[in-house]
């Protein structure tokens, strides 16, 4: 379960990826989701999948 804190940092990640037109769209692309992927596990030190975070 994540808490509020697990949360806002996805959000904050996602929000960026959509700014910068990795989500044309109702979903994000690959190199999108590699991204969002790659920050999340350098803010949090612990890496997730597509198919964990999609969930």
């Amino acid at each position: 379960m994540w808490d509020k804190r697990l949360i806002e940092i996805f959000c904050d990640i996602c929000i960026k990826e959509i700014l910068k037109g990795n989500r044309p769209g109702t979903h994000f692309t690959k190199d999108g989701w590699l991204k969002i992927m790659t920050n999340f596990e350098k803010e949090m030190g612990n890496a997730y999948s597509q198919r964990q975070l999609k969930n």
